[in-house]
């Protein structure tokens, strides 16, 4: 079966009073909410913290979700809002732990680093539309859908975070090349 199917089939459970659906619900969508959720807050620690708040929040309106289709795409939406109140709330300058974005960080320690670092300079809006394209596989319409934005918007701030990344990229590169 499909997992969107699959959703769909668990949502109408919940919403028929079966509660004990939300949880196999919860561990098809942990991993990707968790992804972006990390991707803005950049602390593990606070990162589950926010989880836990959309996970409850999802719980408490799921039953208010018309479209079961887009639930991947509310869900991470809850993601979004939740961190960026977190940010809000503890406005400090949280830095980026150790992560495992298995599939598109380079493989060498200062890659990483360069890559980490270039990544938060972007402004949170494009940072999230970078995270949700490269490292989640989503399309330019669910992430439009997720921040509520138009197709337009969510491109434009694609390709200019990635101009920005590959540029900052090139110039920490022409940095350590001068240096040696």
């Amino acid at each position: 079966m499909e997992q969107n199917e699959k959703i769909k089939i668990l949502i109408e459970q919940f919403k028929n009073g079966n509660k004990d659906s939300f949880v196999e619900l919860i561990n098809l969508s942990r991993e990707p909410v968790y992804k972006i959720i990390y991707a803005i807050i950049n602390n593990q620690e606070n990162s589950i913290e926010v989880l836990d708040e959309v996970i409850y929040k999802a719980y408490t309106n799921l039953d208010k979700l018309r479209h079961p289709e887009f639930f991947k795409t509310w869900i991470i939406r809850i993601a979004i809002n939740e961190s960026k109140n977190y940010l809000k709330k503890n406005s400090k300058i949280i830095y980026m732990e150790d992560c495992d974005k298995e599939k598109s960080l380079p493989n060498n320690v200062e890659e990483k680093i360069d890559f980490e670092t270039a990544l938060n300079t972007l402004g949170l809006e494009t940072k999230s539309v970078i995270i949700m394209k490269c490292y989640m596989n989503f399309t330019f319409d669910e992430i439009a859908i997720s921040l509520d934005k138009p197709v337009g918007t969510i491109k434009t701030w694609y390709y200019k975070g990635l101009d920005k990344l590959k540029t900052q990229l090139d110039g920490i590169q022409g940095e350590v090349t001068n240096h040696e």
